[in-house]
């Protein structure tokens, strides 16, 4: 036998060994590695949703918070002394002396409107005082009711609280201490329907330093939003019962169907597919809002509330009316639009940056800013923006929406990351391979 074959035997097995021990193992590794590159681009797309959805629910605490400051400023400046023999001038220097007092008002006991006067022959004048008598006289009067607006989650707020609570816990509830109930004290109850929430409650002028926060039960919408579950039994509840939520303006590009109980029940055939900002294919469908709309009668209101706004639509104009009640006078004032959409957007900032832009929109689905430039978007393209959000009761209708500057930026990022992990792979096997054949060769 020849010496120099024996000699070679256990140096074979030996590579032979390398061979399963490290080869094979590389290369299994190597296909889950390559599995791993598709599973790349949807944790690309999941980092850039969380961190435009955080920049919008930034956007829309800053707005909320304008709304409360509004709210405040009506009622620490509204006038105190209407009970005078000029109650006409003193609301005049109201509408003089704050921006945001479009035309104010005194009613009568009967719920009258005494302020403004509609002169004789006014009527078909198409002056604000005719307008303003056309719009609220019988709503005043309480002959007739007017939409208003609540969040779902604190309509439902007892069933969420009472059925789902314990049955899907919040993140980390079971490592909290035990909290006292914190909550506010319910509103008193009141004959009629249920009490309206987005008019801000207020037990007296005397008895507050500042007005009521605009604001939900956080604990019941925290259970709400991360919840499927409740939010299916919810809307189920809210169409048994006649509530039917907003229908939004808007279709996000990255809510999916499957995936999410805000989307209705729409048939399939009634689905088109359209392009979305990414080049991807985006379902059409109807988004469900986070609002219900139901509708109350003035009286009910100011018997519950002693301040408040009340948001009304009329065609295509957004109103928001501000009302007191204080010593047995009822008065207000339609606010100046004008004047809230410029703190309103004040509040959003900067509109754009390298990536994104950012916007507002009204009960319309048109956004408040406009921007210029090349690749600039379109007014139609906010419809079906990445993502989108309603801001308040305040502001029905009302979202701040996000579109990519450049939607070839994220499929840029998507391909680039692509390629360097399938480079990187692809040497690592490489060099796996030819370490491998120079110690078999040696």
């Amino acid at each position: 036998m020849n010496i120099n074959m024996t000699k070679g035997y256990p140096r074979q097995i030996i590579l032979i060994a390398i061979l399963i021990l490290v080869l094979v193992p590389a290369v299994i590794l190597t296909v889950f590695a390559a599995r791993g590159i598709d599973q790349q681009e949807a944790v690309i797309r999941r980092q850039l949703e969380a961190t435009l959805q955080l920049e919008l629910e930034q956007v829309n605490g800053a707005i909320r918070s304008v709304m409360n400051d509004i709210l405040g400023e009506l009622w620490e400046g509204s006038p105190d002394d209407l009970l005078s023999d000029d109650p006409a001038q003193i609301l005049g220097r109201w509408e003089e002396d704050s921006p945001l007092v479009g035309l104010a008002y005194l009613l009568n006991e009967d719920g009258s409107i005494r302020i403004p006067e509609l002169a004789d022959g006014a009527g078909d004048s198409p002056d604000r005082t005719s307008v303003f008598y056309w719009r609220y006289l019988n709503f005043f009067s309480n002959n007739e009711p007017i939409p208003v607006y609540r969040n779902i989650a604190e309509v439902y707020e007892e069933e969420i609280l009472s059925r789902e609570l314990e049955a899907i816990p919040m993140k980390n509830q079971s490592d909290q201490p035990d909290q006292p109930d914190q909550r506010e004290a319910p509103v008193p109850e009141v004959p009629g329907p249920e009490p309206e929430l987005n008019s801000i409650a207020a037990e007296s002028r005397a008895a507050r330093s500042a007005p009521a926060a605009i604001g939900e039960s956080v604990e019941a919408e925290e259970i709400f939003d991360a919840s499927p579950e409740v939010q299916a039994r919810v809307y189920e509840q809210a169409a048994e019962e006649g509530n039917q939520p907003l229908q939004r303006n808007v279709l996000p590009q990255l809510v999916l169907p499957q995936a999410n109980p805000y989307l209705d029940d729409t048939a399939e055939s009634d689905r088109g597919i359209q392009a979305g900002p990414t080049g991807e294919p985006a379902p059409q469908t109807v988004v469900r809002s986070v609002f219900i709309e139901s509708t109350r009668f003035f009286q009910d209101l100011i018997s519950i509330s002693d301040y408040g706004l009340i948001p009304r639509i009329f065609d295509n104009s957004f109103i928001l009316l501000y009302y007191e009640k204080r010593d047995g006078v009822i008065f207000g004032c339609e606010l100046d639009m004008e004047t809230v959409k410029s703190r309103i957007m004040a509040a959003l900032a900067a509109g754009d940056n390298s990536l994104r832009y950012i916007n507002v929109l009204d009960q319309g689905g048109r956004p408040l800013r406009s921007f210029e430039g090349e690749g600039a978007p379109e007014e139609e393209s906010w419809l079906q923006p990445l993502l989108a959000e309603e801001i308040s009761e305040l502001l029905p209708y009302w979202e701040t929406a996000v579109l990519l500057r450049d939607p070839e930026i994220l499929e840029a990022r998507i391909r680039d990351s692509r390629y360097f992990l399938g480079i990187l792979i692809g040497a690592m096997l490489s060099a796996i391979i030819l370490g491998w054949t120079l110690l078999f060769r040696t």
